[in-house]
């Protein structure tokens, strides 16, 4: 007797989707909240079902995203950059794959590991800063429960000391070219004042101790 099949080894990557286009196909409560999501990322979504719920209907009459109205079609793929099949029939979910392997288009079929191309993880989002949790598909209970600990342990000032990185980078690197000297430069920012005060909600002092 053969033994269980081993779980694949993914490799985690961030997307960059701003202006991209993506398909999602279903249009109910999960169709949703993948839309939604994809549109935080600054994506061009389209959902392709039949019909919507009521609040993608509302999404599509705003113009936030397009109603590709009718039963999936392989066309549909025709110059998205990722696919994601959302609806509860299983056999359509699985042709969006089929037809997403031969495009060689990466696929996410909700709650199947073994149709997706791509798995999307749980995901704890701080601005800039995104902590990103994958089970590959073994076991995503235990990743919504790391998720949801972890939501309670980082507080969005994090976000906000990211952002404050992110602006301050070139004239950190002015300062400390060399890259020791930055990384201690880091270790004593880190450890020091100016998370306790954006944590406090204090920007300004933060800004005026950053260096």
């Amino acid at each position: 007797m053969s033994g269980p099949q081993q779980q694949a080894h993914l490799f985690p990557v961030f997307a960059d989707l701003h202006g991209r286009a993506v398909l999602v196909v279903g249009g109910g409560t999960v169709a949703l909240r993948k839309a939604t999501a994809l549109l935080e990322a600054g994506a061009v979504v389209r959902v392709g079902a039949p019909e919507l719920n009521a609040e993608l209907a509302a999404m599509a009459a705003r113009g936030d995203i397009e109603h590709l109205a009718g039963h999936f079609i392989e066309r549909w793929l025709d110059d998205v950059w990722l696919a994601i099949a959302a609806t509860d029939d299983d056999a359509v979910n699985r042709a969006v794959a089929q037809a997403g392997e031969v495009r060689r288009l990466w696929v996410n079929v909700v709650d199947d590991a073994r149709a997706s191309s791509v798995q999307i993880p749980a995901r704890v989002d701080r601005g800039p800063l995104q902590i990103a949790i994958s089970s590959g598909g073994a076991a995503p209970m235990l990743a919504r429960h790391l998720r949801e600990t972890l939501e309670t342990q980082l507080d969005a000032s994090l976000g906000e000391l990211a952002g404050l990185l992110g602006r301050e980078r070139g004239r950190i690197r002015a300062r400390f070219p060399e890259l020791g000297a930055r990384r201690r430069f880091f270790d004593r920012l880190l450890r020091g004042a100016v998370p306790a005060l954006l944590r406090k909600r204090q920007h300004l002092a933060a800004e005026r101790e950053f260096i």
